[in-house]
């Protein structure tokens, strides 16, 4: 092939990639900062500032500005600071939380607070990093431009992969560290020229895998579950390679033993922290269900986790005829699909040199949710509650997907033309579903405070407001903190309009810290007394009782909508 041939042809592939790119970026930056930060995003902005929740203080009415303080940038925090507010505090690893801190020292805040749209661009950078990623391990793996810019085009418009990117946490660097240690497994189960073995490991891939490894766990510690779902998939491979008589380099056992080794040991850095998890307050929700009696609620939610990865319309936020007419196109084509997506996985695992590869991705899914399925019945850790968690298998199945409709682009299926039509449809399903994250019709946040902040204004807005609720550890300070921001914005949009900003609300944390001891009623008995009257209390994810009976206030009749992260009672004090 002539130079000039090379260059016109790499330019096409070079100049579709940047489609990819630019495509995969304006959906993840695309309204950014315009959705409130819940209740996980608030943790990584503090922490990743240095600060702590602990000034908040407790038992006592405090201003909006008070209880925003964490939210300050701290000039004299450092990268220490972040990992020893970590450490006392929550139940993660630094890796992230320290990045971000390097990176909100180049970003401007916003007034004196940080900025959300600035604390929530780095993920969204590492989610556009997984696109390229994405290409390059599609065309490695499978010798093949056209897999490559399938896997590359479905990671661009993932519905999930833009919520994941659309968030202020450590996920899409997760997604990053999957994508490289399968791409250091691929290399591990190269076939050797003859087809009768295994090529041996180059020591340069060991080093770089043990490194993505410890990399990994100490971005997330769930990456462990994608090392030992790796461990199983290549073994399996092994295995089977042994059954027929094909070798494998004693080079490459020794070496696969080492990444395990250098693995274990970068792993158990960290088994004193993931130690305290099961007994931490902050991941005690995991626990709380029942699994044994919830075996459809879990399967419904794993699928659907893993259709919205790659298909996914409308389905919150609007009406409920837009919603089921949804769903039902969403099914409809997954049906129509799905018998031309498994050809085009046939094709592949008829090709000797890539039916290892398509072994291995799929082999990894499959283990992958296997180990969910131990967690959540052995250990009593429903893993299908939060999405998020799915980030482990996330990456592998856009290759596989990639893999799949290049295939059935290619006509390797049932028909050319039908294939070349699903193929079509699911990317612009696809580029459906990322418009419909970006918009907020799906991939809602689980915290609504701007839903319920313009109620409250709407309703408390000729009077003052106390906003309380039961504390009984950061994630309850994280819930009302949601609120204060939420009211800021508010509040900042209402001036710029010219309208007339209604009194600003107080805000009340009434510690609760023994079940048999409930003082929370107590201590907020005590603050209503003491509260200048007449004003609105509204009691939000107060506990024990969502609805205590406080003296010298009536529970308003008016029936108010639920919704999502509070459960809110509104009172009339006078």
């Amino acid at each position: 092939m002539g130079l000039k041939k090379i260059c016109h042809r790499w330019g096409f592939h070079g100049a579709l990639l940047l489609l990819w790119i630019a495509v995969g970026a304006v959906l993840r930056f695309t309204n950014l900062a315009a959705k409130p930060p819940w209740n996980d995003e608030l943790a990584t902005m503090v922490f990743s500032l240095g600060n702590s929740f602990q000034v908040v203080p407790l038992d006592q009415a405090i201003a909006l500005e008070t209880l925003l303080a964490p939210l300050r940038p701290n000039g004299a925090a450092t990268v220490a600071t972040v990992a020893q507010r970590l450490f006392t505090e929550s139940t993660h690893p630094p890796v992230y939380f320290a990045l971000t801190h390097l990176w909100l020292d180049w970003l401007p805040p916003d007034g004196e607070l940080v900025s959300v749209g600035a604390a929530r661009s780095l993920s969204a950078l590492f989610g556009v990093m997984a696109i390229p990623a994405c290409f390059g391990l599609g065309w490695r793996l499978f010798r093949s431009r056209m897999v490559g810019h399938w896997s590359a085009a479905l990671m661009a418009v993932s519905p999930y992969g833009i919520y994941q990117a659309q968030e202020a946490r450590h996920y899409t660097l997760a997604i990053l560290c999957v994508l490289a240690s399968l791409g250091c497994a691929a290399i591990a189960l190269r076939p050797d020229r003859a087809g009768k073995g295994l090529r041996p490991l180059p020591w340069s891939v060991v080093l770089l895998w043990i490194a993505v490894h410890a990399l990994g766990i100490a971005v997330h510690y769930f990456f462990a579950l994608a090392i030992a779902a790796e461990a199983l998939a290549i073994a399996a491979q092994l295995l089977v390679s042994w059954h027929r008589g094909r070798g494998v380099p004693r080079q490459t056992l020794i070496a696969l033993g080492l990444v395990g080794a250098g693995s274990l040991v970068a792993g158990l850095v960290w088994l004193p922290l993931v130690n305290q998890i099961p007994d931490h307050q902050l991941t005690q929700w995991i626990f709380d269900a029942n699994p044994l009696t919830e075996s459809l609620a879990i399967l419904g939610r794993t699928v659907g986790w893993v259709v919205t990865m790659v298909v996914m319309l409308p389905v919150e936020g609007v009406p409920t005829g837009v919603a089921v007419a949804s769903g039902a196109i969403a099914l409809g084509f997954l049906g129509w699909a799905l018998p031309q997506w498994i050809a085009g996985g046939r094709h592949w695992l008829g090709v000797p040199r890539t039916k290892p590869l398509i072994a291995l991705l799929g082999g990894f899914i499959v283990a992958v949710l296997g180990l969910f399925a131990v967690i959540t019945y052995g250990l009593g850790a429903d893993m299908s509650l939060a999405a998020r968690y799915h980030f482990v298998y996330f990456p592998a199945l856009m290759l596989l997907m990639g893999a799949i409709l290049a295939a059935n682009w290619r006509g390797e299926g049932r028909s050319r033309p039908i294939g070349r039509r699903i193929a079509a449809l699911t990317l612009v399903l696809g580029l459906l579903g990322g418009l419909t994250v970006v918009t907020n019709y799906g991939y809602q946040k689980p915290d609504r405070p701007d839903a319920l902040v313009p109620l409250i204004q709407s309703v408390s807005a000729s009077r003052p407001a106390l906003i309380a609720g039961a504390h009984q550890n950061y994630e309850q300070t994280r819930e009302l903190m949601g609120l204060a921001l939420e009211f800021r914005r508010f509040r900042r949009r209402q001036a710029a309009a010219g309208a007339p900003l209604p009194p600003e609300p107080q805000f009340l944390l009434a510690h609760h810290d023994r079940p048999d001891q409930p003082r929370t009623v107590t201590v907020l008995q005590q603050v209503v007394d003491d509260f200048p009257k007449p004003f609105d209390l509204w009691v939000v994810n107060f506990f024990p009782t969502p609805e205590p009976e406080i003296q010298g206030c009536q529970r308003s009749r008016e029936a108010l909508p639920k919704l999502n992260g509070y459960k809110h009672r509104l009172y009339h004090c006078s």
